[in-house]
């Protein structure tokens, strides 16, 4: 069977499913089966849909509902090789399960192992020069004045700067690895070599994500609105490239009064996934409609 080749960024076209770096790296779960870690990304796959959906307990943690069915049927392997597979991640700690009874499947916790390692290993960091939605107005903050149509907009003074100084080593840590992952995500090195204009405002929004996703609030404002901690810091960690470029885009564009320049960008980012979609149907729409404006239909 022959198959075509990828030409520019055609791969981009195809959606992933992300295991963590880490899970290659950390004591305790690099000698994991490749099997259970493609596993844990399926599953961290679908912890991103429940937050979606609002699956969540009491207590705001997110659960999915995973039958073993489903995994021998995606991993194509029997039921019970699919059982073990899953089983290594039970005892790695990696899932919890909670049986509901009267025949309903299981709740399964995808576990978030980062919280519980304290010797994390790091490479070497690189240097660190560290939308359209409705803007979410509170205290009063205006844009400084640049000479790159907004892109270098500062964002660090715009409220409290959650970065405390007397941060332990280990929440330093967090913080440089969670900085690793949104790198990864968003693929900087391609973002700033395209956007070289905007590194700055690049690197402080990459910031204020890490800010999220560290919080330690349980509920975070998007807007006007309060959302749980863990279903916002899914939304951030899902966030690519192109999720970087519409907000940059939003703002550049933007011609309104920003009053406060952090709480617009959470939200931006928020709602970019979507956002973006319609943003880009209206736009086609109207190069479309000045297409036939223009008599050449």
């Amino acid at each position: 069977m022959a198959f075509e080749y990828f030409y520019g960024r055609e791969a981009d076209k195809f959606m992933f499913i992300r295991i963590p770096k880490l899970m290659f790296e950390l004591e305790g779960i690099k000698d994991i089966p490749v099997e259970s870690k493609v596993m844990y990304g399926l599953l961290l796959d679908r912890v991103g849909l429940s937050a979606e959906n609002g699956w969540h307990d009491d207590k705001g943690r997110v659960y999915i509902i995973y039958r073993i069915e489903d995994a021998a049927r995606t991993l194509g392997c029997s039921p019970r090789k699919a059982q073990e597979i899953i089983r290594i991640l039970e005892e790695k700690g990696l899932i919890e399960k909670k049986r509901q009874g009267m025949g309903r499947p299981n709740l399964i916790y995808v576990k978030n192992f980062l919280t519980e390692q304290h010797d994390l290993p790091f490479k070497n960091s690189r240097t660190c020069h560290s939308g359209c939605v409705d803007s979410a107005v509170q205290d009063r903050q205006d844009m400084p004045a640049n000479n790159t149509n907004k892109s270098n907009t500062e964002i660090s003074n715009t409220d409290n700067n959650p970065i405390r100084l007397d941060m332990q080593d280990s929440e330093m840590e967090e913080r440089e690895l969670y900085k690793e992952i949104v790198k990864d995500n968003i693929h900087y090195d391609d973002l700033v070599s395209e956007h070289p204009l905007q590194r700055d405002i690049s690197d402080q929004i990459i910031d204020l994500m890490v800010d999220v996703m560290c919080s330690t609030e349980s509920r975070i404002r998007i807007g006007g609105d309060e959302k749980p901690r863990q279903i916002v810091k899914s939304v951030f960690s899902k966030l690519g490239q192109e999720h970087i470029e519409y907000v940059l885009d939003c703002l550049k564009k933007n011609d309104k009064e920003i009053r406060n320049v952090r709480q617009y960008l959470i939200s931006s980012l928020y709602n970019a996934p979507m956002t973006m979609a319609a943003y880009k149907v209206a736009q086609n729409s109207r190069r479309q409609n000045n297409y036939e404006y223009g008599g050449w239909t």
